[in-house]
């Protein structure tokens, strides 16, 4: 996505930050909250450990974009160790662009299956809130991550790089400066 919208991509990104920070800190004090009342008055939050799981799905989903963003996502290799050198460029392009289409399409499946739910009236057991609330980062994260990869795939056209799985291809420099590679280069 940074190769069309480099600007939305990076403000994106630290809404992301900020979400799985904020994320993190209810579920640290959800949890905490819930086992000192159990241990002191024998008594705990019913709905803590449901709110707790939610939250780590939306973090997972979230956090699986963001590492797209900066370029900490996992990458098979298989393609760069198994062709020369001189198709690097192309295995890498295929890979990306195959990851990207895959995501997409997984982000219309995973709509369809939230709107499903939505229109079902689908509940939780132990808050009542409606499933499809928590369901609907799932083909959010699809289409942010789908996006990010069809931007890869721009970039590697544009720059030549021939790896994904290496700092080859460049993180725009705004959003690099937010990254703790280069917060240590900086020292």
């Amino acid at each position: 996505m940074a190769a069309f919208f480099p600007k939305l991509d990076r403000l994106l990104a630290r809404a992301e930050e900020i979400f799985l920070a904020a994320a993190l800190g209810v579920m640290i004090l959800v949890v905490f909250a819930d086992f000192a009342l159990r241990e002191t008055i024998n008594q705990g939050l019913v709905w803590a450990k449901e709110l707790a799981v939610y939250l780590l799905v939306w973090v997972g989903f979230v956090g699986a974009s963001l590492a797209v963003h900066k370029r900490r996502h996992l990458v098979v290799q298989a393609g760069e160790k198994w062709f020369p050198p001189s198709m690097r460029k192309w295995t890498s392009l295929v890979a990306c662009l195959i990851t990207a289409l895959l995501c997409l399409l997984l982000a219309w499946l995973a709509l369809r299956f939230v709107l499903e739910t939505r229109q079902v009236g689908e509940v939780s057991l132990g808050m009542g809130m409606p499933l499809w609330i928590v369901q609907a980062v799932i083909p959010l994260a699809f289409l942010l991550i789908g996006l990010r990869f069809s931007g890869l795939c721009v970039l590697i056209i544009r720059t030549g790089a021939i790896s994904l799985g290496s700092d080859e291809i460049p993180i725009p420099e705004s959003a690099s400066a937010s990254t703790p590679a280069s917060a240590a280069g900086e020292n």
